[in-house]
C-alpha cells in the first residue's frame, strides 16, 4: 500500500490485525462499491479505509486487494 502512495496508519494495540489506509487526495468516490465489485471487502472509517486481513485471507486475496487499489488510483 505504501508503494501505491498510501499512508499506512498504525493499528491500535488491542486490534493488531486492523490496518488503516489514508489516500493523499482523500478517499476516492465510491471506493467501497468499487472494492465490492472486485470481491474485496473493507470499511470506510472517516478519512481512512480499514482493512482487517486475518486467518482466512490468502496471498491471492492480498494481491487482488492491492490490484484493485491500483486500479482505483489510476
Amino acid at each position: 500500500a505504501k508503494e501505491l502512495g498510501l499512508e499506512v496508519v498504525d493499528p491500535p494495540q488491542r486490534a493488531g490485525h486492523f490496518l488503516g489506509l489514508r489516500f493523499p487526495q482523500g478517499l476516492p468516490m465510491n471506493i467501497g462499491e468499487h472494492l465490492a465489485r472486485n470481491q474485496v471487502y473493507a470499511s470506510v472509517r472517516g478519512d481512512s479505509l480499514r482493512v482487517t486481513p486475518y486467518l482466512y485471507n490468502t496471498e491471492r486475496d492480498v494481491d487482488r486487494f492491492l490490484g484493485t487499489l491500483q486500479d482505483i488510483l489510476r
